[in-house]
């Protein structure tokens, strides 16, 4: 149970309250979420952005009722948002099994590329596989490791990486921004 006193702490700085957030909220969350994407990858991201902003703005936060309603709020937006950029994209980078990203790794987007008969998929994971490699070394880590293990959740993965699940968080979605921006959004259709 998430009380004040958690909430004065994490306001004070205190990361082990913040582990605590996760253990009061991120289930729940989690859940929420799904309930609007019907994605259990996508779900599991919302929560931890959601909770993510908590800890950001943890200092307009007045009680640990107002936190569970702030938490939930900002869930529901990230929902909606990544609901909408979907449908204008019709390519999510969250989701392993959209077309983006499916099961691309170090080891082998060159032997997936050659199986590809279409020229313009085959330049898109070239493209991709590069991109990747110019990532910043964490970043590129989570994301082979998010890549890798698509079933696991972030939590699960920060375990595997032996990393603070925020920190592997951040890094995850740094990644995801950073080659949104490298490939330019291009959609391999």
């Amino acid at each position: 149970m998430f009380e004040d006193k958690d909430l004065a702490a994490i306001q004070n700085g205190d990361e082990l309250a913040l582990a605590r957030i996760i253990a009061a909220f991120y289930q729940t969350l989690t859940r929420f979420a799904f309930r609007y994407l019907k994605d259990m990858h996508d779900a599991e991201d919302i929560a931890m952005l959601a909770i993510h902003e908590l800890w950001n703005k943890r200092l307009s936060v007045h009680n640990a009722r107002h936190a569970e309603a702030f938490l939930h709020r900002v869930a529901k937006h990230l929902c909606i948002d990544l609901l909408r950029q979907k449908r204008r994209r019709k390519v999510s980078f969250f989701n392993p099994q959209s077309a983006t990203f499916d099961h691309l790794t170090e080891d082998h987007d060159k032997a997936i590329c050659k199986k590809l008969d279409a020229p313009a998929v085959h330049n898109f994971f070239e493209r991709a596989a590069s991109a990747i490699e110019k990532l910043p070394k964490q970043q590129k880590k989570v994301i082979r490791q998010y890549l890798r293990d698509e079933h696991l959740s972030m939590v699960k993965i920060a375990e595997k990486l032996k990393m603070n699940p925020k920190t592997a968080f951040a890094h995850k979605y740094e990644a995801l921004k950073n080659l949104r921006t490298m490939m330019g959004d291009h959609d391999p259709r």
